[in-house]
């Protein structure tokens, strides 16, 4: 696993740069594209991936986007996808970042949990510190193991949201 960067000038660009190719790709599909996860957060360090928040309005085009995508440089990545998310992965070109894109329903449990997250990192700066922290700490312990380092990061987010925000 890479270490820990700030950089958030390239991943703004890198963000604002996919979006805009995701829209011609997805032309009259209505979306919503956000940028979500360490690299939309200021002060919040990440390894070179931008992480994607597409909403769709419609679950069940969610298929029609997949096929789209994965027809345009992104794959699936089943093991990480379930029925209430897909994500998909690509490599970009121009700024040499990972992009990861989950795809799930607006205003879905899904898409307030991502959305949950950021609120709370960007409501305190401390926070912030400490999920930087908790970070560094599990890729220390898991060195190379990026499933442990991923599930375990999962889990932490998971119970973050849980303890912090009620879903109707």
């Amino acid at each position: 696993m890479a270490n820990f960067e700030y950089q958030p000038e390239k991943w703004s660009d890198a963000f604002n740069q996919e979006k805009i190719n995701l829209k011609f790709i997805l032309g009259d599909i209505k979306v919503s594209i956000e940028h979500i996860g360490a690299t939309s957060i200021p002060v919040c360090m990440s390894a070179k991936n931008v992480d994607i928040l597409l909403s769709i309005n419609d679950i069940i085009d969610a298929t029609t986007v997949q096929n789209l995508l994965c027809n345009r440089e992104y794959r699936l990545v089943p093991q990480y996808s379930d029925v209430d998310c897909l994500v998909l992965v690509k490599k970009t070109k121009v700024l040499g970042y990972g992009i990861t894109l989950r795809i799930v329903q607006y205003a879905s449990q899904r898409y307030n949990e991502f959305k949950a997250f950021k609120t709370y990192l960007m409501e305190d700066r401390s926070r912030v510190r400490a999920y930087n922290r908790f970070r560094e700490e599990l890729l220390k312990k898991c060195g190379a193991d990026f499933e442990t380092y991923r599930l375990t990061k999962q889990n932490y987010i998971e119970g973050i949201v849980k303890e912090n925000f009620r879903f109707e």
